[in-house]
């Protein structure tokens, strides 16, 4: 049977169709279908048959040099050239869809994916600031987004495969390079609600600028939604991470700047804290990035943001508790160093009255000296003459005679001045 158009479904419809009509015992089978759709070939069979209440159908459809834009709704431009081979059965057309099993592969020639330019990572990256506020990420979806609205990507030619099962066709990971950007595809297409979830995880090929990580973050593009208008979304948590985590090292980095000209003036228990606090900054950031990164992939990441909440207020009360040690020992060190120097005061003050008390007794040994040298001579005893008698002799007698004498000039008193006291 030839008909100029053949009507498959909504927005499929063959011109120039033909195909055979088959009817026997076991069911019947549409046979060497063809006709042309998008600017290519469609061609196929089908065969229905009934075995008490379930329905079951099997079949092929081939398209050949088909063009994209039709397709996806002006999204790719291209040639699409592809097989698909499922079966299934059912008691209804819902669960005969939801049924369907098999699988299929596409090639895409001279392909190009509209509003994807791929320098935008670059211009994004290169735009983006070391301030706190870069890592918003509705303000990063916003510059992303916009980026890419810029031109296309030209993909050339691309050979996908997939699988089909209960309703829901799945493409097989597809892992390529094109334009300086390293791409890998996934998605599923529900057959049974009309609507699909295909996402690109893209990463830059060459070195990101300085001050950036080696291990370029991860931007997510998906399109979701029902066939009819897919909306596209971009996933950009792991970027958002990486700029809060330069953000981040920026603001260490000072503050060990300053904590190094302040280890320079300071000492040595001091330096010894400064050293602590960069330890425990280095953990606190690298506990960022593991938490962060947890957090995009699983629930799970939650949790662990919270015990990493604990173990910060953990080290932060460790931190007080080791300022407030150093400040103790501080005002120990004070008041020895305030001790020593009293008794130092103490020495010298008993020092300087031991020599006082010392000079004094050297004066007054000399005052003693002094006086003893200046103590005049014993006065001589009265006068006797010779012959005169004698107090106490007896009347009458008269007493021997002594011998002569010499009598002496009287020694001279000393005249000079006795010292005080």
């Amino acid at each position: 049977m030839d008909v100029d158009a053949l009507r498959l479904g909504d927005g499929v419809t063959l011109r120039q169709a033909g195909f055979a009509l088959r009817s026997d015992f076991d069911g019947v089978r549409i046979e060497e279908l063809s006709g042309r759709f998008g600017g290519g070939v469609f061609a196929g069979r089908l065969a229905l048959r009934r075995e008490g209440g379930l329905a079951q159908v099997s079949g092929r459809v081939d398209l050949t040099d088909v063009d994209l834009a039709g397709l996806s709704g002006g999204a790719l431009t291209g040639r699409m050239t592809g097989r698909l081979e499922a079966g299934g059965s059912g008691e209804s057309p819902a669960r005969l869809i939801a049924g369907l099993g098999g699988a299929g592969s596409i090639r895409l020639r001279e392909a190009s994916l509209v509003r994807f330019d791929p320098a935008a990572y670059g211009r994004v990256i290169a735009a983006t600031g070391e301030d706190a506020s870069e890592s918003e990420t509705s303000r990063l979806q916003g510059r992303v987004a916009q980026a890419l609205d810029g031109a296309a990507w030209r993909l050339g030619d691309v050979e996908a495969s997939f699988t089909l099962a209960g309703g829901l066709a799945r493409l097989q990971p597809l892992l390529f390079e094109r334009a300086g950007l390293q791409a890998e595809a996934s998605g599923t297409v529900d057959l049974r609600a009309l609507s699909a979830d295909l996402r690109l995880a893209l990463k830059p090929l060459g070195p990101l600028p300085k001050g950036w990580p080696q291990a370029a973050p991860q931007i997510g593009v998906a399109w979701r939604g029902p066939l009819s208008g897919l909306r596209r979304e971009t996933d950009v948590n792991a970027l958002a991470n990486v700029v809060a985590a330069r953000a981040l090292a920026r603001e260490i980095a000072r503050v060990e700047a300053f904590e190094a000209e302040a280890r320079e003036r300071g000492m040595h228990a001091r330096r010894l804290r400064a050293e602590r606090e960069m330890a425990e900054n280095a953990r606190k950031l690298a506990e960022f990035l593991r938490i962060q990164e947890e957090r995009r992939l699983a629930e799970e990441a939650r949790l662990r943001a919270e015990e990493a909440k604990r173990l910060a207020e953990e080290a932060r009360r460790a931190a007080e508790e080791a300022r407030r040690q150093e400040a103790q020992r501080a005002e120990e060190a004070r008041r020895a160093e305030e001790a020593r120097r009293r008794a130092e005061a103490e020495e010298r003050i008993r020092a300087a009255a031991e020599e006082r008390a010392r000079l004094a007794e050297e004066r007054a040994r000399a005052a003693a000296a002094r006086a003893a040298s200046q103590q005049p001579a014993a006065q001589p005893g009265p006068l006797v003459l010779p012959g005169a008698p004698q107090a106490g002799t007896p009347a009458g007698e008269a007493p021997p005679l002594a011998p002569p004498i010499r009598i002496l000039p009287a020694p001279q008193p000393f005249s000079g001045t006795r010292p005080p006291g």
